[in-house]
């Protein structure tokens, strides 16, 4: 299955999204910032078009 991005995604916020990811693998399960980091990259996701881990 190919997957594209939206026309309008920078290579930018396909990184950040990564680097987020990255970091909530990263963190312990009751960590008070994966709220705001799973929301960060659940803006990311909608804003690129597909999830660029899975």
């Amino acid at each position: 299955m190919k997957v594209t991005a939206k026309a309008n995604t920078s290579e930018k916020d396909i990184e950040k999204a990564v680097r987020i990811a990255q970091r909530v693998k990263s963190l312990p399960a009751d960590s008070p910032v994966l709220a705001g980091l799973n929301r960060q990259y659940d803006d990311l996701v909608d804003r690129i078009g597909y999830d660029p881990i899975s």
